[in-house]
This record gives C-alpha cells, structure tokens and sequence, in this order.
C-alpha cells in the first residue's frame, strides 16, 4: 500500500493520453477554417450599466433591493466574467439574436440592457430552467415596459436542432460544462460527484453538436460566440475543433475564427487574461486575487457562407 505508484499506472489508465492531445489531430488549414483579426477593441453599450468593486476588494454585494416604484430588484448579481460573451457578440442595432442555452437568464438581461437587439430569443431544452428564465426577466424588467416586451422571447427546444437556419445574427452558445468554481464550491450537484460520471464525459460531444448548430442558424456574415465557465482544454479550444471540423467535413458551411487578443485588452482593468498557454482559438479569464472573475472561456467566430 506505501509502494509508490505513477498515476499512468493506475488500474483503468492504461489507455490515458492527455486532454489536449484528443483533438490536435490535424492543422486548422486542413479543415478548412482560418483566422482573421478584431482590430477594433470591444465596445461597451452605452446603456450597459454595470458595477464591480476596485482590484482587490473581495467584498460581497448586499442582497438586490425591490425599487417599489418599478416593482422590479435593482441589480443583478453575476460573475464579471459572464459580461465577456454578450460583449464579444458585438450587437448591433435591430439584430435578432440567440441565447441558445440562456438559463438562468443573466446573458439575455445584459443583451436586452444594451437597447440594441430587435429581438432577443432565450432558449433552454429544460422546461423547468425556461421557467427561470422567465423568473429572472419577471424579476428584471418592469412589466407594461413594451421595448423590453416586444423584443424578448422564451423558447423551449433541442439546441442541438436548432429549426430554423441562417436565422439569427449573432447567436451567443453558453454551453453546460465542469463549471468550476461553482464545483469547488459546492458538493451537492457537483459535476464531478459519481452518479454525474456519464453526463461528464458526455459533456464535450453535447458541447460541439450545441456549436456547430449554432453556426447553422445563424446568418452568413453572422457571429457566433461560444463561451463556457472551465478551465478545461478538451471543453474550450478542443469543442472549438470539433465542431468546425464536422462542419468542414458534412457541410458546405464556411467560418473563421475571430482573434480578440487585441479586442479585449481594453478590458484587462476588469479582467486576469490567461497568456501564453497555448490557446488557439478563444480567450480566457482566469481567477486572481485581484481580478476575481471566471474562469471564462470564449471564443468568436464568424460565419463566412
């Protein structure tokens, strides 16, 4: 029992290959996708309010207060780092957008904040997570406000089978993932307890079909962003792979993915970026002492035809 014992060792390891060797299997030129640059930096809404306390304050917000006059709770409490998706969409004015798996509803409350889409689509497979989508705008958006009303729809359906094609013109795909910190934080609907071992390991296959449906739907000339909440290789730039390359090989569908190491500079005041960690198609947040955001991948791609 004290014999020492390398991990690779282990019964049931004897296949073991590293989580980043799974999908770097050919080049990106080979499947068919390139990359362009976002020479612009991200632009933040002018309506888009939104507080966070200085470097290194680890305060906690006080409990959202009831404004009686709107009937409504004064602020929305969410990871900084969810801010980053809506933002990498880029939407503009009277564009119909997707939140393709959009419970509980903060990415669609941001989205409809900026006053810019024409309408906003927030989906979920899950009859009980739609309702708290429904929950959240209840919560948010003063009722009798028809800008808000008009513009905002709840849907149930198969992300994965997503109807409607060339539809939408940015479509935000926030995939379920390991979910890390909330993981670390929390044993009881832990990703990582046992009886979650299969929809674990199924995570990354549901992950690419949610992506490359997506990039069905949405228009040529459209955005997609795909973003998760880990820390995983396989879960971010592999899903990334995935999807693109099935797209190369059964479709007639043409993407590129869009750079945004510029972009989001601008935002490195609010955010830890991870460098140098061989990352190939998206940025990520990572969680510090000082900017205590994330973990949060994301990565923009643009529909060519």
């Amino acid at each position: 029992m004290m014999d020492y014992v390398p991990a690779t060792k282990l019964k049931g390891l004897e296949n073991w290959i590293e989580e980043t060797d799974i999908f770097v299997q050919q080049g990106d030129r080979e499947i068919g996708f390139i990359t362009e640059k976002q020479e612009e930096p991200i632009n933040l809404p002018s309506m888009l309010k939104v507080y966070a306390f200085a470097k290194g304050d680890i305060s906690d917000f006080p409990q959202p207060k009831m404004d009686h006059h709107l009937k409504v709770l004064d602020y929305y409490a969410l990871d900084g780092a969810s801010l980053l998706p809506v933002l990498a969409l880029d939407i503009q004015a009277g564009e119909k957008v997707l939140d393709l798996c959009a419970a509980p509803g903060g990415k669609t409350l941001i989205a409809l904040q900026t006053i810019l889409p024409g309408i906003v689509v927030s989906n979920d497979a899950s009859e009980s997570r739609g309702n708290r989508i429904r929950e959240t705008l209840r919560q948010y958006i003063p009722h009798g406000i028809s800008s808000f009303e008009r513009h905002s729809v709840i849907t149930k359906s198969d992300g994965c089978n997503i109807r409607e094609k060339e539809a939408y013109d940015k479509i935000l795909v926030d995939v379920p993932c390991l979910t890390d910190r909330l993981s670390l934080k929390e044993d009881d609907n832990s990703i990582f307890k046992t009886t979650r071992t299969k929809e674990r390991l199924s995570l990354p296959e549901l992950q690419s079909n949610l992506l490359a449906s997506a990039l069905q739907a949405v228009r040529p000339g459209g955005t997609v962003v795909y973003s998760t909440c880990t820390l995983s290789p396989l879960q971010n730039d592999g899903v990334v792979y995935l999807a693109l390359s099935k797209l190369w090989q059964e479709t007639t569908i043409e993407c590129t993915i869009v750079d945004m190491s510029y972009a989001v500079r601008p935002l490195s005041f609010l955010y830890r970026f991870g460098t140098n960690l061989g990352l190939r198609y998206g940025q990520i947040v990572l969680p510090s002492l000082l900017n205590n955001f994330g973990p949060m991948y994301v990565a923009k791609i643009r529909r060519l035809r």
